[in-house]
Formats: structure tokens, C-alpha cells, sequence
């Protein structure tokens, strides 16, 4: 079952039902069921605005990937210390990462992870200087995560693929 948690019920009413329609077995949960519900999630997707972290470390199990997607200014969290420090991250753009994201920045300034700790970014994962999980030590039982703090890099992309789309009609 997917599982979804929103800050107002009824976006993530709308949202399961668009998902049921898809075919895929959904439910909404509650805010006092996050915890449980990452404990047993393969994925964890995290796209909020907020600025104490919501998904801790210790209920990410082996095997999980987890994106956070918010957190775009160096005052929002999503994720604690303790997930960043158990985890292999990977960004959209590490410089921008480093100076942009809470969830990057404090555990940096906490001593718990070093700029190394991210293992790649689009640019270095697209040339082949880095790889990505498929190639890292045991991947079906490592916790990885994408720390994604946006780029126009991104919305360039989307405009092209749209654009080329468009053209081929």
C-alpha cells in the first residue's frame, strides 16, 4: 500500500484517489502514523516547507531510498542528522546543495557528514565520474538519498522535452 500524508487531509484525499484511478493501492494516513508508515516504506517521499525535521533516521530501514524534495533554504529540514549520517546522498547540484538546503548544511556545521558524504550529483552521475546505487557496496540493503534543492538547470530540461515533443506532432 502507498501512503500518503498531507498537511491538509483532503489535497491528500484528492491525490489518492487520482492514484487509485491508476491502479495502485493507496491510502491516506495521518500524521501520527508517519512514523509507521516510513518504517515499512521501500521510498519515502518527502516535498514540504518544513523547518524541524520530519523523517528521522531511525525509522529508515535498510534498503529504503528516501527524496526530499523541500527544504530549499538552509533554515528547512526535512530529514535529522542521524538520516544523513546512516545514509549515501546524492543531489541535483552539490554546490548549490551545500549552501542552499538545512538538511544539508546543519548536519555539515554538526561535524556528522563532510561534503564527501555526497556521493554524486546529475552533472558527475551523467558523465560517469560517479555512480549511483546499483553500484555501491550491497544496494539492495543500503539507505540512499536524493537531496534535491532545484535548479533551472531542471526547468531548462522540462522545457526542452516538452518543446521536442511538441515539434515531432
Amino acid at each position: 500500500t502507498d501512503e500518503v500524508l498531507d498537511i491538509n487531509p483532503a489535497n491528500a484525499d484528492i491525490f489518492v484517489d487520482e492514484l487509485r484511478v491508476l491502479g495502485i493501492n493507496a491510502k491516506r494516513v495521518e500524521i501520527n502514523q508517519l512514523e509507521s508508515a516510513v518504517k515499512k516504506a521501500d521510498i519515502t517521499s518527502c516535498a514540504t516547507l518544513s523547518s524541524k525535521p520530519l523523517i528521522l533516521g531511525d525509522w529508515v530501514q535498510s534498503g529504503t531510498h528516501v527524496d526530499l524534495i523541500g527544504s530549499f533554504t538552509p533554515t528547512m529540514r526535512e530529514a535529522d542528522d542521524q538520516l544523513m549520517k546512516k545514509s549515501n546522498i546524492f543531489t541535483d547540484f552539490k554546490e548549490a546543495a551545500l549552501h542552499e538546503t538545512g538538511d544539508l548544511i546543519s548536519p555539515l556545521a554538526n561535524g556528522i557528514i563532510t561534503k564527501d558524504s555526497i556521493l554524486g550529483d546529475f552533472i558527475s552521475l551523467s558523465h560517469n565520474q560517479k555512480v549511483g546505487r546499483a553500484a555501491l557496496n550491497l544496494p539492495t540493503d543500503c539507505i540512499t538519498v536524493f537531496k534535491a534543492v532545484g535548479s533551472s538547470i531542471e526547468d531548462l530540461a522540462a522545457a526542452t522535452l516538452a518543446y521536442d515533443q511538441i515539434q515531432v506532432k
